[in-house]
C-alpha cells in the first residue's frame, strides 16, 4: 500500500487550472461575506432574530447558519435571547458605538443637544443616517421636568418621522431615496412626497405620526456634501407646536445651520433656509416660542 503513488498523470496536471485560493464554497471570503449579511439584517430595524428568518434570507441550510450563530456568539458579537432567537452582542453593540462615535457630526453635536435641551426645555435628539432610515445615536433630557420623554439611543425611526422626512428631502442619494418611497403603499407614498417637499420649502420638518400623542420638530445638519444628521426637538404634543415657524423651530434651524458650518457646509440657500431668529441664537428663538404659547 506505501507504494501507491497519489499524483495525478502528468498530462492531467498540465491541464488541471488551480483553484483561486479563497473563493471556493467554503473559504474565508464567502464565509465573511455570509457573516456580513447576518450583520446587515440587523440594520433593518430588528433588535432580535430567529434562526428560521436568518436562514431564509441567506437561502442557508439552518444547521449552517446555526454554527455560525454559535461562532459569533462565542465572540460577543451575538447574543442568544431566546429559543433560536439571538440579538446583538456586547461587542457588537461597542464597536458600533465606537463607530458612530468617530463621526465627526455626532462629537459636535454633543454641545449643541445640550444647549438645546437646556434652552428648550424639551428632549432633544440627534439622529444619522441608518441605510434605510435614521437611527438614535445621541439624546438628552431635561432634568428640570418631573415627566420626561425618552428616546432610546439606537433607534431605529421610520420614514415617515420628521427625520425621517429631512433625510427623505436632502439625502445625495435621491435614487436609494426613491426605492425606498416605492416600498409603500401608494396612498402613503404621496401623502409623504407632499411632505417632502414641504420639507424643502421651510427647512425643518415636524410630525407626530410615530408614537400617538408625541411630537417631533427636526432640522437638516449639513456636512461639505450632504445632510449628515438631524437635530430634532421631541415632545408631546401640548409642548411642540405644530407651527414650523414656531420658536423652537427656529431654534433647531439655528443651531443646525451653526453645526452644519462647523463641519464646512457652505450655507448655500437651496439646501438649509436661513432661521428666522437671526443672529440672535438658540435662547432668543426658544424665548421667541415660550412667548407664542402662552
Amino acid at each position: 500500500m506505501a507504494a501507491i503513488r497519489t499524483e495525478a498523470p502528468a498530462s492531467r496536471t498540465r491541464t488541471r487550472r488551480a483553484r483561486p485560493h479563497g473563493t471556493g464554497r467554503g473559504s474565508t471570503v464567502s464565509v465573511v461575506e455570509r457573516l456580513a449579511a447576518i450583520f446587515t439584517l440587523f440594520t433593518r430595524g430588528a433588535s432580535e432574530l430567529h434562526l428560521r428568518h436568518i436562514a431564509g434570507a441567506l437561502g442557508l441550510q439552518r444547521s449552517t447558519v446555526h454554527r455560525y450563530l454559535i461562532s459569533l456568539m462565542r465572540a460577543g458579537l451575538l447574543r442568544q435571547v431566546g429559543v433560536s432567537t439571538y440579538g446583538m452582542g456586547p461587542l457588537l453593540i461597542q464597536l458600533g458605538a465606537s463607530a458612530v462615535g468617530a463621526l465627526r457630526v455626532v462629537n459636535l453635536g454633543e454641545s449643541y443637544l445640550q444647549r438645546l435641551v437646556e434652552e428648550g426645555g424639551e428632549t432633544s435628539v440627534m439622529c444619522i443616517w441608518g441605510g434605510h432610515g435614521p437611527v438614535v445615536v445621541r439624546t438628552r433630557e431635561p432634568l428640570s421636568k418631573l415627566v420626561q420623554i425618552r428616546v432610546a439611543v439606537g433607534s431605529p425611526l421610520p420614514l415617515a418621522s420628521a427625520q425621517g422626512q429631512i433625510f427623505l428631502a436632502w439625502h445625495r442619494d435621491a435614487a436609494a431615496m426613491r426605492r425606498l418611497l416605492d416600498q409603500l403603499v401608494p396612498a402613503e407614498r404621496a401623502g409623504l412626497q407632499r411632505e417632502i417637499e414641504a420639507v424643502r420649502r421651510r427647512g425643518v420638518a415636524v410630525g407626530a405620526q410615530v408614537v400617538e400623542g408625541i411630537r417631533t420638530v427636526a432640522a437638516p445638519v449639513f456636512d461639505h456634501e450632504t445632510v449628515a444628521a438631524t437635530l430634532a426637538f421631541v415632545g408631546t404634543t401640548a409642548a411642540i407646536p405644530a407651527d414650523p415657524n414656531s420658536g423652537l423651530a427656529v431654534a433647531l434651524r439655528e443651531a443646525a445651520a451653526r453645526l452644519s458650518r462647523e463641519l464646512g457646509h457652505a450655507g448655500r440657500e437651496d439646501d438649509a433656509p436661513a432661521a428666522a431668529a437671526g443672529n440672535g441664537g438658540a435662547a432668543a428663538a426658544v424665548a421667541m416660542g415660550a412667548r407664542a404659547l402662552k
